[in-house]
């Protein structure tokens, strides 16, 4: 491979290096003197704030019909009344004064079972309490 008119720095041959140029030390070999004492780091004072992280409860609710989810659902209808649910369940939360926090198409679940349709909102990992805010 030709060269591009970059220029490398020619390395000695291996004769040419010493023991004492390869130390663990740290100095540069072929300088004149070590490098100067490397600054010590200071320790600063590091400022501890209360920091109100809330437990995360994992909780498992079991459905006896699983559903599928409204990313899922292909027919239009099936969709929107999926929503229209979601929508009912969400108002009754919020007028309870919680808010679910993960809402989602992935946590909408349609069932259909027996000829009786109906959505259910799932995941309230993420639910606060008390979260009023302009609901």
């Amino acid at each position: 491979m030709a060269s591009q008119g970059a220029s490398f720095a020619t390395m000695p041959a291996q004769s040419e290096v010493s023991e004492s140029d390869l130390s663990s030390m740290g100095h540069i070999p072929y300088a004149d003197r070590p490098p100067a004492e490397p600054a010590r780091c200071r320790p600063r004072a590091i400022e501890i704030r209360s920091v109100d992280i809330p437990c995360r409860v994992h909780t498992r609710t079991v459905f006896e019909d699983v559903g599928c989810p409204l990313m899922e659902i292909t027919c239009l209808n099936d969709s929107l009344a999926c929503l229209s649910s979601t929508r009912e369940i969400l108002y009754h939360l919020h007028k309870a004064g919680w808010v679910h926090g993960d809402v989602g198409v992935a946590t909408m679940r349609w069932i259909d079972k027996d000829g009786q349709k109906i959505g259910k909102l799932m995941d309230f990992e993420y639910a606060k309490a008390g979260y009023l805010h302009g609901v």
